[in-house]
């Protein structure tokens, strides 16, 4: 064999054995790209919650009544109408202590008067019109104000005060009352509101099967108000709470 022939067949084994270690490079770095894809994590679905909204009640007996009574009267000059709505205002006091309304119970404004005029359209012979003021007298007015702890006796006297002789012509209001120390009972109430939402969460729960009630979310500071009548006053206090479900 010639040298030739020697060398061509020494070089030819060699680069089959090039061209074979470069592909085995080739495959591995591509099962390594490959086993560095990132995959995708799932998302978590949001938390379930619950809110609720309680109220705590408390109903009070009423304690104090205020109540207005406004006098009316009219003569023909103002110091007539005054003394006439005054004479008008000894017939209510009358009215009132005998209805159970004690003196120092009562206040009386300062009697007033106005003019009392009237305006008037008037023909003229050229056909035209024009306006005139006519007096009409002096109308006068006084404010009674009935202030006290005696509540069965304003709402017995409210009660027939419209038909009754002393207060003919008298604006009369609808007494109101209040309980005494209603606003303390605004920390208690709230408290026991806020309390009273964690208890509801877990009944509502209970109901539909059950489940644990996770952390609180939100809340509510709470409202408070007070609702007078005078047969009944009713403080009520409301809170809201928003609970996580596990």
């Amino acid at each position: 064999m010639s040298l030739r022939q020697e060398v061509c067949q020494f070089f030819a084994h060699r680069t089959m054995a090039v061209v074979i270690v470069s592909g085995a490079v080739v495959v591995s770095t591509a099962l390594v790209a490959g086993s560095l894809k990132p995959s995708r994590t799932p998302e978590a679905p949001p938390p379930r919650t619950l809110e609720v909204t309680a109220t705590a009640v408390r109903h009070l007996t009423p304690s104090h009544a205020t109540w207005t009574i406004t006098l009316h009267d009219h003569a023909a000059d103002k110091t007539a109408a005054i003394a006439a709505v005054r004479s008008d205002a000894d017939k209510a006091r009358a009215w009132l202590v005998g209805r159970g309304i004690a003196e120092n119970e009562l206040a009386f404004a300062t009697a007033d008067a106005a003019s009392d005029d009237a305006t008037v359209t008037r023909h003229l012979p050229d056909g035209s019109e024009i306006q005139v003021d006519v007096p009409g007298g002096f109308v006068s007015s006084l404010v009674i104000t009935v202030d006290t702890g005696a509540v069965a006796n304003v709402v017995a006297a409210a009660h027939v005060a419209g038909t009754t002789k002393e207060l003919q012509g008298a604006e009369v209001d609808a007494p109101s009352c209040d309980a005494a120390d209603s606003d303390k009972l605004e920390l208690p109430l709230l408290d026991d509101a806020r309390k009273a939402t964690r208890a509801k969460a877990g009944a509502v729960l209970d109901e539909y099967g059950g489940g644990k009630l996770g952390k609180l979310k939100t809340a509510t500071v709470g409202t408070f108000e007070v609702a007078a009548a005078c047969n009944s006053v009713t403080a009520t206090a409301t809170a809201a709470a928003t609970y996580e479900i596990e």
